[in-house]
């Protein structure tokens, strides 16, 4: 396990152990998400679109934050409702915020 001298500002819920698990970049400060499309063998269906929709959602998510860190109230505001209209809620914690369907 990676430890970083930075609270972790991201969890993730891991479904094999059934816990909330910290999320620790690779590299400091610096974070790449690889997400898989449709495959090219078979027809898509709405499934594939899983990962585009939870890649825009994390995204738009940690930008909020980095909004309401920096007290942009009125752009943490839009993002909540550019979230919102994805179907999704996100609910700020202590340890920074949480990500749930609508």
């Amino acid at each position: 396990k990676v430890f970083s001298k930075y609270k972790a500002a991201m969890q993730f819920y891991n479904t094999r152990t059934r816990t909330k698990e910290d999320f620790t970049p690779i590299q400091d400060k610096k974070v790449g998400l690889y997400t898989c499309g449709p495959t090219v063998y078979h027809h898509g269906h709405i499934g594939n679109m899983r990962a585009y929709v939870f890649a825009d959602v994390t995204e738009l998510a940690q930008v909020r934050k980095t909004a309401r860190d920096n007290k942009g109230c009125a752009e943490s505001d839009r993002l909540r409702d550019a979230i919102a209209d994805r179907g999704f809620v996100v609910k700020d914690t202590p340890d920074g915020f949480e990500i749930k369907k609508a």
